[in-house]
């Protein structure tokens, strides 16, 4: 497996569509040239990607109502979707290794969705830690949300 930056965007918009459970709802920021997508490769054909914001205005940007502060050196995984089949093989993992590495004096956030239980053990295994909980009302209900942050002191077993 190997990252490319920006990389077929037409294809990572059909990975969106068929892998996409409903908590994520923002497709235009994979077209959108103010993210960087990062798509994991296999034999050139994408099988995950991750859209970044790499700016720290984030919670403003999408209106969370979270309590800390965000320090300036700070990006935010926008989403992250692996590809039907492709699910448990290392490619969400490969993503954040590869942010990690190449964002190492950044503070690394994502938002969870208290409801998005596969999405909640897959950031807890990639290292994230709850930092704040919020609500955010999201079409015609009131959701509850988690802000994590990869935390260095959770990383004493993923490889880098």
């Amino acid at each position: 497996m190997e990252i490319k930056k920006n990389y077929k965007i037409n294809e990572i918009l059909k990975i969106f569509d068929e892998n996409n459970q409903g908590f994520v709802y923002d497709k235009n920021s994979i077209t959108n040239d103010e993210f960087i997508k990062y798509v994991c490769v296999e034999n050139q054909k994408p099988i995950g990607y991750l859209v970044l914001y790499p700016k720290s205005d984030f919670a403003i940007k999408d209106k969370y109502d979270i309590k800390i502060k965000i320090p300036n050196n700070s990006i935010y995984i926008w989403h992250l979707i692996t590809k039907k089949g492709y699910e448990r093989k290392g490619v969400a993992k490969t993503l954040i290794n590869y942010l990690k590495t190449k964002y190492s004096n950044y503070n690394i956030y994502s938002i969870v969705d208290k409801n998005n239980y596969k999405s909640q053990e897959l950031h807890k295994a990639l290292g994230f830690v709850i930092v704040d909980t919020f609500k955010k009302a999201y079409k015609d209900t009131l959701d509850t949300y988690d802000l994590v942050k990869l935390s260095v002191n959770n990383l004493k077993n993923f490889n880098f």
